[in-house]
C-alpha cells in the first residue's frame, strides 16, 4: 500500500492522502479473499474446502473476490493513517480507480488539538436530586393502559368528543374547492385539534352515515397564508364512529404488559424512570463540567470539525420538523423565511464550537485515563442496541461483527466512561432544582 499527501491547507487543517495499491498486492489480496471463502463454501459434490475456484465464483459471482480486496485495502489504508499520529479522519472516502490493475482512493484528514495537560479534578457543579413522584408513576401507567386500549365500532349514539371519525371532507372558499383541502377515510379524534377545532365540534353530534356542512374561519396565523383569516365551508360525511375502550387498571392489565401485579408494575415504571431522570442530571451536570475544563484550558475548537458539527445540528433540525411536516424541505423554509442558508448556519456555530470543545475534552479524558472496552461490555451493548431496535438477541452477534457499527460501539462506551469519570471526579452539590438559565445553557 502506497501512501501519499496529494493536497494540504494549512489554514483548515486538512490534507488530502491518495493510497493506492499495484496489480500484484490486488492478485494476492484476491488470491487470500478466495481460500478464505473457500475454506467454509458448502456446495453439493465438493468437499468442504475443496471447492474450485471457477466454481466458486459462479456461485457467488466474480467480483465478490474483488470487493472484498476493496474492503480489505480500505481498511489497511485507515489503519496505516491512524499509525501516522492522524487525529482525525473523514468518514467518507473517495474511490478514484478500481480495477484489477490498480486500486486508488482518497481519504481527508485533518488535525485536532491534543489536550496533554487536562486538569479535571475537583470541578464544581450542581445536581438536581432525583425524587419520582407517584403522579409521574400514574401517568406513565396511563400511558401504558391507552395503548392496550380496544377500538370498537359505535352506531346506536351520535359523535362525542373523544370518539374517532372516520370522515369524508371537502373544503371550500367562496364556494370553491382548495388544495389540501379534502380527503377520504381520515381519521379524526374528536376534542384533539388534529383538525381545526370548529370543524371537530362540528362533526359532534353527527350519526354514522349522515352528512352535514360545517362553517369554519381559519385562524389568522395559518401556515397557508392564503387561507389564513378566511371563512370556509367543510362537507362532511361521517362513514364510521368508534370509540377507544381502555382495560381496567388491575393486575390483569399488569400480566398482559409482562407484570405480575400492579405492585410490580408501579415499582418497576418507578425505577425505570429513576435511571432515565439519573441519566438526564447526569449528563447536565457532565455538560457544566466539559464547560468549566473547556474555560480553562482556552482550546479552539477546528473549523472543519465546528462544520461537520452544524452539518449535522442542521440535519437534526430538519428530522425534528419533519415529524411533522413530512413534505419539510429546507431550502423552501430558507425561502419562504426569507434567510440565506450560510445566514442559517451561523445560528448553530456557538453550539456548534461547544459541542465540539466538549468532544475535545472527553477524547482527553479517555487519553488521560486510558480507558479502554472489554469483548463482554462491547457484545452486552450490542444486545441493547438491537434490543432498542426491535430486534431478536440473534441479530446482536451480527451486528457485533460488523467492524464499522463495533467500532462506532467503542466509541460510545469510551465517551460514556469518560463522562462517568468526569462526574465521580468532581465536586457534586444536590440541589431540589436547577435555576432555569443553567438549565438553558447546558441544552
Amino acid at each position: 500500500m502506497e501512501i501519499r499527501e496529494k493536497e494540504r491547507n494549512d489554514k483548515l487543517g486538512k490534507i488530502v492522502w491518495e493510497l493506492s495499491a499495484g496489480k500484484e498486492e490486488i492478485g494476492k489480496g484476491i488470491d487470500k479473499s478466495y481460500h478464505e471463502a473457500q475454506k467454509y463454501a458448502q456446495i453439493p459434490g465438493f468437499r468442504k474446502g475443496k471447492v474450485p475456484r471457477r466454481i466458486l465464483e459462479a456461485k457467488v459471482g466474480k467480483d465478490y473476490f474483488f470487493d472484498e480486496v476493496k474492503k480489505e485495502l480500505v481498511e489497511q489504508g485507515l489503519k496505516e493513517l491512524s499509525e501516522k499520529k492522524i487525529q482525525h479522519l473523514a468518514e467518507d472516502l473517495n474511490i478514484v480507480t478500481a480495477t484489477t490493475d490498480e486500486i486508488k482512493f482518497e481519504i481527508i484528514t485533518y488535525d485536532v488539538p491534543q489536550i496533554t495537560a487536562l486538569d479535571y479534578k475537583h470541578i464544581k457543579a450542581d445536581r438536581e436530586r432525583v425524587n419520582v413522584a407517584d403522579s409521574v408513576v400514574e401517568d406513565t401507567i396511563e400511558t401504558m393502559r391507552k395503548r392496550m386500549a380496544v377500538v370498537k365500532n359505535i352506531d346506536d349514539r351520535p359523535a362525542e368528543n373523544g370518539d374517532i371519525a372516520v370522515i369524508d371532507f371537502e373544503g371550500f372558499v367562496d364556494g370553491k374547492k382548495f388544495s389540501g383541502g379534502s380527503g377520504n377515510n381520515s381519521q379524526v379524534k374528536l376534542g384533539s385539534h388534529q383538525m381545526l377545532p370548529e370543524l371537530e365540534s362540528g362533526i359532534v353530534g353527527m350519526k354514522p352515515t349522515e352528512s352535514r356542512e360545517i362553517p369554519v374561519t381559519f385562524p389568522a396565523d395559518y401556515k397557508a397564508k392564503k387561507l389564513a383569516g378566511q371563512p370556509a365551508v367543510f362537507k362532511v360525511t361521517l362513514r364510521e364512529l368508534k370509540q377507544e375502550v381502555l382495560p381496567e387498571k388491575d393486575n390483569e392489565l399488569a400480566k398482559d404488559l409482562n407484570y405480575g401485579s400492579m405492585d410490580e408494575m408501579r415499582q418497576k415504571v418507578r425505577e425505570r424512570y429513576q435511571q432515565m431522570k439519573t441519566e438526564e442530571v447526569d449528563s447536565a451536570a457532565a455538560s457544566t463540567i466539559i464547560k468549566t475544563i473547556a474555560e480553562r484550558i482556552r482550546i479552539e475548537a477546528p473549523r472543519l470539525l465546528v462544520e461537520e458539527e452544524i452539518d449535522r445540528l442542521v440535519e437534526v433540525f430538519e428530522e425534528n420538523v419533519k415529524h411533522s411536516y413530512r413534505d419539510f424541505k429546507l431550502d423552501s423554509y430558507l425561502k419562504e423565511t426569507k434567510q440565506e442558508l450560510e445566514k442559517f448556519r451561523e445560528n448553530y456555530k456557538v453550539q456548534a464550537e461547544n459541542n465540539v470543545k466538549g468532544q475535545l475534552v472527553i477524547q482527553g479524558v479517555i487519553r488521560a485515563e486510558n480507558v479502554t472496552i472489554s469483548e463482554e461490555e462491547l457484545k452486552e451493548k450490542a444486545k441493547k442496541v438491537v434490543q432498542g431496535m426491535g430486534l431478536s438477541e440473534e441479530y446482536a452477534e451480527k451486528y457485533f461483527q460488523n467492524k464499522k457499527q463495533r467500532n462506532a460501539l467503542e466509541s460510545d462506551l469510551k465517551v460514556e466512561r469518560a463522562i462517568r469519570i468526569l462526574i465521580d471526579s468532581a465536586d457534586i452539590t444536590e440541589v431540589d432544582k436547577l435555576p432555569e438559565t443553567e438549565k438553558e445553557a447546558e441544552a
